[in-house]
């Protein structure tokens, strides 16, 4: 199927001919009456679809001329940009227009264009006589309307220059100002009068030179959508302001004729997190220093408590004091360790991740904890029907388990432990997770425990035992995975639970 499109000085017919285009129509599209009609004479169209704006507003008659002039019974189409009134419409098809088209709201406009352009049963009547007055009347009806519509968009498009917190503006092909909003004046000092001709070149910093240079070469050579940009903007004052650009190639005929673009001042933006930086180096040197001396202190007194362990025919009072103090030290001891983790997972800074198989983490780190503990009082069953669980994820998550496990084995009611591991996939809001499920019929958990897991601002890690810190290292090492991990009771008896999702790869 081929189509002659006659579009008007606005590119009425684009956003059609692309959707035809798309859906394998060969179209040739013109703006030129005196082109339009050599084409036709020798290029076997099956049918003309012609703007209401176009040839001078003589559309009509030149589409019903060539359809009384076909030889091989061409059909004729009239796209109106703008709402026609329904008398029009219907008279319009009294004197041969086969079909009148709407701006397509949606793709289904397509499939009906296809099927009338080759449909031979599918054809309006033959060319009648017609009132030129009457067509002339219809003409200057579309073009007031899209006067009345071009000068809307022309004052929307004023109010947003004006009005713009964020720059707005347009180069030409060569990267010369076209267009800018008047929010320029504030960011840099020059005024819009001034910047209108300017190179872009001219107005940021020479580190940012090449890469807005290489930006424009980009989109002028097609690409459609590079990522957002910082440069740094050269105010008349040689402030030099951070600036985040966000650039689009305008194409007409499908060519880059020019660039636009937005911009927005991050100097805020960046200050806030250079603060933040600096905030959390010095929270990690006061925590490191704290951690180092409390450490030195903790190792000191628990010399002192083994010695005092060590002597002969020791005191028993003395003897049971001392190992009170000894549990306290060790646990300080603990604290501390599980402080410094959590820091160290927390700490904003690109760890390197890679393809894993969650189920051979799950499984060796079971194994090895299986080895390490009394297999007469605790056991661990594991189930998983997949034979992959693939997952993109960095070192930490493989000591996740067993410091789980760990902590777990500390909320058993009973003396043994039997601990159920089920490894299984999961749809949630349509996002793919592996889910980790760890029960077991002796696991009741605090209300703390839970409050600390579920909080999401550690609100309820307020009132929770110093040993289950361990608990807060497993979150940061999930949560730093992108997963998420919840605590899950039972009212009225024993079976709680801990559910852990990671995103599947």
């Amino acid at each position: 199927m081929k189509l002659l499109l006659i579009d008007d000085p606005i590119n009425s017919l684009s956003q059609l001919e692309d959707k035809l285009s798309e859906s394998g129509v060969e179209c040739v599209r013109t703006w030129d009456a005196v082109d339009a009609r050599e084409k036709c004479r020798s290029n076997g169209f099956d049918a003309i679809i012609a703007s209401s704006l176009s040839v001078l507003g003589d559309a009509v008659n030149f589409c019903l001329t060539e359809k009384q002039n076909s030889k091989n019974h061409v059909k004729v189409a009239l796209f109106t940009p703008y709402p026609l009134p329904e008398q029009d419409r219907n008279y319009l098809k009294q004197i041969g227009m086969d079909l009148i088209i709407s701006p397509p709201e949606n793709n289904g406009v397509i499939g009906t264009l296809k099927t009338w352009a080759t449909n031979p049963d599918d054809s309006g009547g033959p060319v009648c006589e017609y009132d030129t007055m009457r067509l002339m009347k219809i003409a200057r009806y579309s073009y007031e309307f899209a006067l009345k519509d071009l000068a809307s968009r022309a004052h929307k498009l004023d109010e947003i220059l004006e009005n713009s917190s964020d720059v707005v503006y347009e180069l030409d092909p060569y990267g010369k100002i076209t267009l800018i909003s008047k929010s320029i004046e504030k960011l840099t000092g020059y005024s819009r009068s001034e910047l209108i001709g300017m190179s872009a070149m001219d107005v940021v910093s020479a580190d940012s030179l090449e890469l807005v240079a290489s930006h424009i070469s980009m989109l002028l050579s097609g690409e459609a959508d590079p990522p957002a940009v910082e440069v740094s903007v050269q105010a008349r004052t040689g402030h030099v302001i951070p600036a985040e650009m966000i650039v689009r190639p305008i194409r007409h005929e499908n060519q880059v004729v020019g660039i636009l673009g937005i911009g927005r001042n991050i100097e805020d933006r960046k200050r806030l997190e250079e603060n933040l930086r600096r905030v959390i180096n010095e929270k990690d040197f006061y925590l490191d220093l704290m951690s180092h001396d409390l450490q030195n202190f903790n190792q000191a007194i628990l010399g002192y408590l083994e010695m005092i362990l060590a002597t002969e025919q020791l005191d028993p009072k003395l003897e049971r004091y001392t190992k009170g103090a000894l549990r306290q030290v060790m646990q300080t001891a603990t604290l501390i360790a599980h402080l410094k983790r959590v820091a160290q997972i927390r700490m904003p800074r690109a760890k390197a991740k890679e393809p894993m198989d969650l189920k051979y983490i799950v499984q060796t780190s079971i194994t090895k904890m299986q080895s390490r503990l009394d297999k007469s009082n605790t056991i661990i069953a594991f189930h998983c029907s997949e034979d992959k669980c693939p997952i993109i994820a960095g070192d930490d998550i493989n000591d996740l388990l067993e410091l789980l496990i760990a902590s777990i084995t500390r909320y058993a009611i009973s003396d043994l432990v039997h601990l159920k591991v089920l490894l299984s996939s999961e749809i949630i809001e349509g996002v793919k997770y592996w889910t980790i499920d760890v029960s077991g019929n002796s696991l009741k958990l605090s209300k703390p425990i839970v409050q600390c897991v579920m909080s999401q601002d550690y609100s309820g890690c307020l009132t929770i035992d110093r040993p289950d810190l361990q608990l807060l290292v497993v979150r940061a090492i999930v949560e730093t995975q992108g997963g998420i991990i919840t605590a899950k009771t039972q009212e009225n008896g024993r079976g709680d639970r801990f559910v852990i999702r990671f995103p599947q790869a």
